[in-house]
Formats: structure tokens, C-alpha cells, sequence
């Protein structure tokens, strides 16, 4: 059994959007500021960026696109004021880069919210909220 539709290409679209993204990444990367707002603009533009096609269309991202995207985040967040050595990568994943250097989290996470919110919608309208078996998250 599988949750959501199954896996397929990229389209056109989605592939510019990738492409996009690794082109903000690029001149995030040559602005001439700390790493700190380097990470701070890649959570709020590459992030959504990449993250709006697969909630939108409903395609799971895969293995290898989880990896292109998190080399774009590191590539756009990268200081040569880091020490390049044995540094855990781990590490710097939850405290540097974020939940937002992970596509498939960040996408669970946006469609998590964008429910949760419409739920609200609907209350502050005045109107039941109902959650069916054909309600696809």
C-alpha cells in the first residue's frame, strides 16, 4: 500500500523549478554576507520555492531529489569562515541549516499547515470542517 500517488517524472515545470532553485542558490551563495543570513534567506527562498510543486501536484519527492535540493541549501549556505574538516554533518543539519534544508520534512510540514489553516477557515466561517476517506493529505 502506498500513500499518495505513485511515484512518476518530473514535468517541465517542476524541472524549471528545480532549476530555479539551484540558481537562487547560486547567488544566495555570492552574496558577501554572514553564513548565518545566507541560511535565513535559503530557509525562506529555496525552501518554498522547491517545496510548492511537490504540494501542489502531489508528487513525493525521491531519494535523489531530497539530495539535489539539500546540495543546493549547503552550496547557497557555504562560508569559508567554516572549518572544513570532521564536522558532523548531523549536527549541522539541526542546528545551522534547519527543518527547512529537508524537502520531504518541509513539504509534509507545509501540507500539515495549509489543512490545519483551511480547518480554521472553515470555523471562523461558521462551518463544519469534515474530514472523509477521500480526503488525500
Amino acid at each position: 500500500a502506498t500513500l499518495g500517488p505513485q511515484e512518476r517524472a518530473l514535468s517541465d515545470r517542476e524541472r524549471d523549478t528545480l532549476l530555479d532553485v539551484a540558481r537562487r542558490s547560486r547567488r544566495i551563495a555570492c552574496l558577501p554576507v554572514s553564513a548565518r543570513l545566507k541560511g535565513r534567506l535559503a530557509a525562506t527562498v529555496l525552501g518554498p520555492k522547491a517545496v510548492w510543486g511537490h504540494v501542489i501536484n502531489g508528487r513525493c519527492p525521491t531519494q535523489k531529489d531530497i539530495a539535489c535540493f539539500f546540495r543546493h541549501y549547503k552550496a547557497a549556505t557555504s562560508d569559508n569562515r567554516f572549518v572544513k574538516g570532521r564536522s558532523s554533518m548531523d549536527l549541522k543539519r539541526a542546528f545551522f541549516f534547519g527543518h527547512t534544508c529537508d524537502l520531504a520534512f518541509y513539504g509534509a510540514l507545509r501540507t500539515i499547515s495549509s489543512g490545519f489553516a483551511w480547518a480554521r477557515h472553515c470555523a471562523s466561517l461558521g462551518e463544519n470542517c469534515r474530514w472523509s476517506q477521500s480526503t488525500v493529505l
